[in-house]
């Protein structure tokens, strides 16, 4: 399973005005929480928050999911080789 991939676990969002045909919508994405998996240490959970917003600025949409990462291996140096 590549890095990227992820399985969503929940979600809630909420709509906060309309969206009409022709509208320009943007989405605004800003990671809130990002974890180590206590049950499975090559995952991590990350906590999502998403607006969308239309051409005149207007939130019309929140959305907040929560979802289940592979994570990438680390990579451990060899700090003896330094001494």
């Amino acid at each position: 399973m590549p890095a990227a991939s992820a399985r969503r676990a929940s979600a809630k969002s909420s709509s906060c005005a309309p969206v009409r045909p022709g509208d320009t919508l943007r989405v605004v994405t800003d990671i809130v929480e990002l974890r180590l998996s206590a049950s499975k240490p090559d995952r991590g959970i990350a906590r999502i928050r998403q607006v969308t917003i239309n051409q005149r600025g207007e939130q019309v949409m929140e959305q907040e999911t929560t979802v289940f990462l592979k994570r990438r291996p680390v990579l451990v140096a060899n700090l003896s080789a330094r001494s």
